[in-house]
């Protein structure tokens, strides 16, 4: 993987994405540090901030900043996580399916409508998890996770994103990052593993994994981390 070399000016913002409603994300760099900024089109609603090094930003196929667009901070495309992992954008994929509640719960008519949410997908090299069903009133729904089979060190170098890590100042716990790099991405994110719940990471490890597997840029990751 590389690094992209995308020092800018610590004047001007740089846009990074910028999502169907006019929602965008945009880096601003002082002398050390960098803040990334989740921001309203007009700039005066500021939906979140991440701070980090000023450095290079990590590049990686699976991980970009589409994928934070899409963290249920604010109003985004839901319709990208359709097929986010299809396409090779990112791991895994939590999507919501709702119904009404006038009917019994029928799985076979549920499966049918995340497949073709989903489609197309390849169940060699992808699968999704029915995770959660909940009823709130008169509707129902289904969490369904998207999962590309395989554990995270087939995808990532696990000493490289450590050593991206190390230049933000955050030193990681090398055996635990281990375990968690080499297990099926299907235990990980179906809460089959230790515990761990990808939606609440309770350790700096699990904040990590959580990141990489949702594609989000390891520099949002840091500015969680550290905030």
């Amino acid at each position: 993987m590389n690094f992209v070399n995308d020092m800018i000016s610590d004047i001007t913002p740089t846009v990074l994405h910028t999502n169907k409603y006019g929602i965008r994300i945009v880096r601003i760099d002082s002398k050390h540090r960098t803040k990334i900024r989740v921001e309203s089109a007009d700039g005066i609603t500021i939906y979140r901030i991440y701070r980090c090094n000023n450095l290079p930003f990590y590049e990686h196929q699976y991980l970009c900043w589409a994928n934070l667009d899409c963290c249920n901070g604010w109003k985004y495309d839901d319709s990208y996580l359709y097929t986010a992992v299809q396409k090779g954008l990112k791991l895994v994929a939590g999507i919501s399916v709702t119904e009404g509640t006038e009917n019994p719960f029928d799985e076979t008519k549920i499966q049918h409508r995340i497949e073709q949410l989903i489609y197309p997908y390849d169940r060699s090299r992808e699968d999704y998890y029915i995770s959660e069903i909940f009823e709130n009133g008169p509707y129902r729904f289904v969490n369904v996770e998207i999962i590309r089979k395989g554990t995270l060190a087939d995808f990532y170098d696990m000493d490289e994103i450590i050593d991206v890590y190390k230049k933000h100042d955050i030193l990681v716990n090398i055996n635990e990052l281990y375990v968690y790099f080499n297990t099926e991405l299907s235990d990980l994110f179906t809460g089959k593993f230790n515990g761990y719940e990808y939606p609440n990471p309770s350790t700096l490890v699990e904040c990590i994994v959580t990141g990489l597997g949702l594609g989000y840029p390891i520099e949002s990751t840091v500015g969680f981390i550290q905030c």
